[in-house]
């Protein structure tokens, strides 16, 4: 499954802005300490992210883990920040919302 990006209501901390759709902007995977470091980039709706906005603000993401190697991985990164993982207490996107990818 091919991805778009997350449906899930933040609000940025600084300026109060609200956004609902947020999408990987880029990453890095650390293959020797395991790491994969995500920037995720929060719109205000999925229109003004098709529509070539600019995002209202970003986070980081680092997920203790690599993506595996027969896998996308955008696609894998998307599927780990939906997941509940207990000892990830301050995950804002667990049981967000994946929004597929239009063909």
């Amino acid at each position: 499954m091919i991805y778009s990006g997350i449906q899930h209501s933040t609000t940025d901390q600084i300026t109060g802005a609200p956004a609902a759709f947020h999408v990987v902007g880029t990453y890095t995977v650390d293959l020797r300490s395991k790491l994969t470091i995500a920037v995720i980039l929060a719109f205000f709706n999925q229109d003004t992210y098709f529509g070539k906005k600019n995002p209202l603000f970003q986070t980081t993401a680092t997920i203790k883990a690599v993506p595996p190697s027969d896998m996308d991985p955008v696609t894998w990164i998307y599927e780990h920040l939906v997941q509940v993982v207990e000892s990830e207490t301050n995950n804002v996107f667990a049981n967000a919302t994946l929004i597929d990818a239009e063909v």
